[in-house]
């Protein structure tokens, strides 16, 4: 029992030296605290929490209490003293089980009950800040927050709780927070259920944080089987699980609505919900997620892992596996939800109709950059990614590895959508129809990319182009195949191709690029080793008329047209600046065949062809079959040795406006000052091939013999000594192929340094 001092017991009445004393014995005895027992000092506990002070610790003995409790605005501690297990406070429908309603904050504290019964909701904190430990939150029921009720400013501490089987008739079965901030360590709720929010409901801008938390079987027949979010709620959710919660309608395991949650190193599997299994955002979401996993969840229409409608969600370095939907496996993206991802795995998630990995619709167009797609799969379109309606996603150093689509574009499928991708593979991918990419009436940009050793069942094995035009800049197709283009199909496609290389391709069918009503314009590429019916390299028909500017085909094979094939008077191609050489059929003209009527210009074809500056020479590559010793594999060197007929020998008006550099990146037009300009245009004269000569100088200098920069007497010498003669080049700088006195003249005349 304490002892109370009498404030009105005069110091008269004891001696005058023991009343400093007197006085620090009442201060220290009155602020002892007291342990009060229940049932031994009290038969229920609001009678000890009514005796109790502040400071108090109310220890209350196993039992099942049938009460309900306030803790009427005091800080003390209301505690077991042998666990949840065996202290059960049952409110037995009568009311709210557990009431903090007058300003507690954390020094008012429960610990260790089972708190069940209540109606409504097993705790109640209006304003209040208390701290629960230890407690268990089983069967409750409210109309809002059935575990518990968070209100009005209030942010209790909970650690290792448990909210089991409550349930909510509109929002938050396990908790509802209503701007409140509660902070949760440890706890865990499954089997709660709501409208709304089956574990957790946050709205009005409550931000909770959460640590180490479980959600688990936890159900919602509207939104947020594990927890919903909204009206700007954000929580910070560090550690957590989200395991097999449902939703009726969207966001199995979360949902949030204008709300931008945090979430660190969660784990979202085997939730289900119509719409994005393991996480729907709506309407100006943004969360911020961070080596999050998403495994196993399943959607029934759209976004088996997450679904984004309008909303941009950030996500680094998350991982979205095995998960399932209708439409965008991993994740869908809809109505101008353009994410930014980075660092993310996509790892053999399916659709039943469109994209596997991700699918992104409606004017949806997200950045990724080191994303990886791998063994994604689509009943229908676009294995890996789909992409429509004006949806044009960027993509930067990602790559695509063995996704599949039973119909079209294995790796990617694009509708009326131009996309971007830099730096990316794609490899091993499989269609009926654009093993690595479909487009329909989209014209994606692909630079510096690598198709490889994808296929496709019937045609376009790396791509499918329908009504559309790429743009394909310094990217290389190997060893692609299908039974038609083995590379590329373009049917009524115009794509612009610059600096590309196709190399050991090959199909039964029609031309490692296939052209039908199609005229792309192929500049500076390269095709090597391939291998077609008909066609080699390209195959054309049907009103195709594409431009080749500067392409090298050698070492192709076809039974007929080792280089290029046009059929009949349908395939129409015009080639500039070109080689082809050491290009194999078994019927007809090794290098273009058909019936088809190819103009051909200042080019190297084997065997010779009509045409302007024509040339039917050894065109002297570097290594045409490379250290390797077989023609058609990536080391070969088709670059040109000193003293080839092709240097100098080309059209620079065949040239197209803005191409400045060849095939390997280097300047695009050099004069060699040992070769004598046989091609068309002011020196510097353009090489014929993929590769120009490096050896020389973008700017003319033909009089300096020796190359050293300068016009001088070692030049002079030279000149005297091919006096006479006719070395096909200079210092014959007349070109009347006779060394002479006017080029003498002519040498003089330009004495001193090179412009």
């Amino acid at each position: 029992m304490r002892f109370v001092a009498d404030p009105g017991l005069p110091c008269r009445t004891v001696a005058w030296f023991l009343c400093p004393l007197a006085l620090a014995v009442a201060l220290t005895t009155t602020a002892a605290a007291e342990i009060l027992h229940v049932p031994g000092d009290y038969p229920t506990i609001q009678e000890a929490i009514d005796a109790a002070m502040d400071a108090d610790e109310v220890e209350v003995h196993p039992g099942t209490y049938f009460e309900t409790i306030n803790f009427l605005g005091k800080a003390i501690t209301v505690r077991s003293s042998d666990g949840p297990e065996v202290t059960i406070i049952d409110a037995q429908q009568t009311g709210t089980v557990v009431t903090c309603n007058n300003g507690e904050g954390p020094d008012t504290v429960l610990d260790g009950f089972t708190v069940t019964g209540g109606e409504p909701s097993g705790m109640r904190n209006v304003g209040s800040s208390p701290t629960v430990t230890n407690c268990t939150f089983s069967g409750n029921t409210a109309d809002f927050g059935g575990g518990m009720s968070n209100a009005l400013f209030s942010d209790p501490m909970l650690t290792n709780c448990t909210f089991s089987r409550n349930s909510a008739a509109d929002e938050g079965g396990g908790m509802r927070n209503t701007a409140s901030n509660p902070t949760l360590i440890d706890c865990e709720f499954t089997g709660n259920s709501a409208d709304d929010g089956g574990g957790m409901h946050n709205s009005f801008a409550s931000s909770p944080t959460l640590a180490g938390c479980v959600f688990s079987n936890n159900s919602a027949a509207s939104a947020g089987g594990g927890m919903r979010n909204i009206d700007n709620s954000s929580p910070t959710v560090t550690d957590c699980t989200f395991s097999a919660n449902t939703s009726e309608s969207a966001g199995g395991g979360m949902s949030n609505f204008s709300s931008n949650p945090t979430l660190t190193s969660c784990t979202f599997s085997g939730n289900t919900a119509d719409y994005g299994g393991g996480m729907y955002n709506l309407f100006k979401s943004g969360p911020t997620l961070a080596g999050c996993v998403f495994s196993s969840n399943s959607a029934a229409v759209a976004g088996g892992g997450m679904r984004n409608s309008f909303s941009n969600p950030m996500l680094i370095d998350c991982e979205f596996s095995g998960n399932s939907a209708a439409g965008g496996g991993g994740m869908s993206n809809s109505l101008k939800s353009s994410p930014t991802l980075t660092n993310c795995d996509f790892i053999a998630n399916s659709a039943v109709a469109e994209g596997g990995g991700m699918s992104n619709f409606l004017k949806s167009s997200p950045t990724l950059a080191g994303c990886v797609f791998t063994a994604n799969s689509a009943g229908d379109k676009g294995g890996a990614m789909f992409n429509d309606v004006n949806s044009s996603p960027t993509l930067t150093n990602c790559d695509f590895t063995a996704n599949s689509a039973n119909s079209r574009g294995g790796g990617m499928y694009n509708d009326g959508s131009n996309p971007s991708l830099s730096n990316c593979q794609l490899t091993l991918n499989f269609a009926a129809s654009g093993g690595g990419m479909y487009n329909l009436a989209s014209s994606p940009t692909v630079s510096n990319c690598t198709f490889g050793a994808n296929s496709a069942g019937a045609s376009g094995g790396a791509l499918f182009n329908v009504y559309s035009s790429p743009m394909i800049i310094d990217s290389t197709f190997t060893e692609n195949f299908a039974d038609d283009g083995s590379c590329i199909l373009n049917s009524f496609s115009n794509p612009p191709l610059t600096n590309c290389r196709f190399i050991g391709n090959i199909t039964d069918g029609a031309g490692t690029i296939h052209n039908f009503s199609s005229s792309p314009a192929l500049t500076n590429c390269e095709f090597s080793g391939n291998i077609a019916g008909v066609g080699g390299g390209m195959f054309n028909t049907v009103n195709s008329y594409p431009t080749l500017t500067n392409c090298t085909f050698a070492s192709n094979h076809a039974l007929s047209g080792g280089a290029m094939y046009n059929f009949q008077t349908m395939g129409n191609p015009t080639l500039a600046n070109c080689i082809l050489w050491g290009n194999t059929a078994e019927i007809g003209d090794p290098n273009i065949g058909g019936d088809g009527l190819a103009t051909v210009s200042y080019s190297d074809i084997e065997g010779g062809y009509e045409g302007v500056g024509n040339i039917g020479d050894n065109p002297m590559f570097v290594d045409a079959d490379g250290p390797d010793d077989i023609p058609g594999t990536e080391d070969d060197n088709l670059r040109l040795l000193p003293g080839s007929p092709c240097i100098d020998a080309a059209d620079n008006t065949a040239v197209p406006a803005g191409v400045t550099t060849d095939l390997d990146g280097n300047p695009r037009v050099i004069d060699d000052s040992k070769t004598r300009d046989t091609g068309l245009g002011e020196c510097p004269i353009v090489d014929m091939g993929s590769y120009e000569f490096q050896q020389g100088t973008a700017e003319c200098c033909p009089w300096d013999l020796d190359g050293d920069g300068n016009v001088g007497i070692l030049d002079l010498l030279a000149l005297v000594a091919a006096w006479g003669s006719d070395p096909g080049g200079p210092p014959d700088f007349d070109g009347d192929g006779t060394v002479g006195i006017l080029d003498l003249l002519t040498l003089l005349a330009n004495w001193g340094a090179c412009p």
